[in-house]
């Protein structure tokens, strides 16, 4: 079984860090 929602957790996190980066 895949945890789809481990993969999505990682998706949304990587998105938030790259605002951080951004910054």
């Amino acid at each position: 079984r895949e945890p789809f929602g481990r993969q999505e957790v990682p998706t949304q996190l990587q998105e938030v860090k790259l605002h951080v980066i951004d910054e």
